[in-house]
C-alpha cells in the first residue's frame, strides 16, 4: 500500500461525496514541507459529514470502524478511526475528527 495512493483515493471519494474535509496531522505537515515520518492519513470533516465520509470511503476498501472515541483534548470532539486491511498490509488512515 502507497501512503501517497491512498491519500488521493481518500480525498477523491470525499470529494466526489461532497464531503468538506481538511488533511491534518503528519501528512498536511509533510505537504507544508516538513519531513516528518507518519503512517496514518488523519482528515477533519464536520460532525454531521462522519456519516457521509464513512459511507464515501468505505468502497475503496476502509470498512473496519472502531467505536467512537477521543483522543483529544477538549470537548465535542469525535474521533472515529477507519483502516483499511489488504492482506496482511494495513493502513488505518481516515481518523476522521469533528467538532
Amino acid at each position: 500500500m502507497n501512503l501517497v495512493d491512498e491519500l488521493f483515493a481518500v480525498c477523491r471519494a470525499l470529494r466526489e461525496a461532497g464531503v468538506e474535509y481538511a488533511v491534518c496531522g503528519g501528512v498536511a505537515v509533510a505537504l507544508h514541507g516538513w519531513v516528518r515520518a507518519t503512517v496514518d492519513i488523519d482528515v477533519l470533516v464536520r460532525a454531521d459529514a462522519i456519516a457521509l465520509a464513512l459511507a464515501a470511503v468505505a468502497p475503496i476498501g476502509f470498512t473496519f470502524v472502531a467505536k467512537p472515541g477521543s483522543s483529544c483534548t477538549g470537548e465535542g470532539h469525535d474521533v472515529r478511526r477507519v483502516t483499511k486491511i489488504d492482506g496482511a498490509e494495513h493502513l488505518s488512515p481516515a481518523a476522521c475528527f469533528a467538532s
